[in-house]
């Protein structure tokens, strides 16, 4: 017999600790490509496209410089592709590479 209370309380428990729980609060039109803290799949409308990697964006703080395994280290908590994820920030100017390194900083 499955105890679906201690079942619930495993699940709370993963995504307690995501990182994208304070900021979905502003994207719930995102719900939908959430799972359990973690992107599960990404939207096709490119409008809800920009809006994820807006809100992957927030992970960062302003000013915040990074090398790039800890960019990936960060996006890896909440995307099964976080090297995919780190260039479509740079892409959209969400976060920015300086030329020949690999310091990031969200701008």
């Amino acid at each position: 017999m499955v105890d679906h209370d201690l079942l619930d309380r495993v699940v709370d428990g993963w995504t307690a600790d995501s990182p994208l729980n304070p900021i979905m609060v502003d994207h719930p039109r995102l719900r939908s490509f959430v799972q359990w803290g973690r992107i599960t799949r990404m939207p096709t409308e490119r409008a809800l496209i920009d809006e994820l990697y807006a809100m992957l964006g927030q992970l960062f703080s302003t000013g915040e410089t990074m090398i790039e395994s800890e960019v990936n280290a960060r996006l890896a908590t909440v995307h099964d592709d976080p090297a995919e994820a780190r260039r479509a920030l740079v892409d959209r100017g969400l976060l920015a590479r300086a030329p020949g390194s690999g310091i990031y900083v969200r701008p």
